[in-house]
């Protein structure tokens, strides 16, 4: 892997974090260091297999359904 490989890797992983987050496809973009929206948008779709818009909608689903959080379980344990 390049160096430049490397920090694409690090953008969109920042990027898949945003958008599941609910922030906008442009902001996403320039915030994660891309300089252009379409070439973020090819670069993402490449990676993922879905556009991010459709990344953004599916994370607004699966959140809105009660996905599983850990963090948010209580463990029980008998004593």
């Amino acid at each position: 892997m390049t160096v430049h490989d490397y920090i694409r890797v690090i953008r969109l992983n920042r990027a898949r974090a945003r958008l599941a987050d609910g922030y906008g496809v442009t902001e996403t973009a320039y915030a994660c260091g891309f300089n252009s929206t379409s070439y973020f948008i090819r670069v993402f779709t490449r990676s993922t297999g879905m556009t991010p818009a459709k990344y953004r909608a599916a994370a607004a689903q699966r959140s809105t359904k009660g996905g599983y959080a850990p963090e948010n379980q209580q463990k029980s344990r008998k004593s």
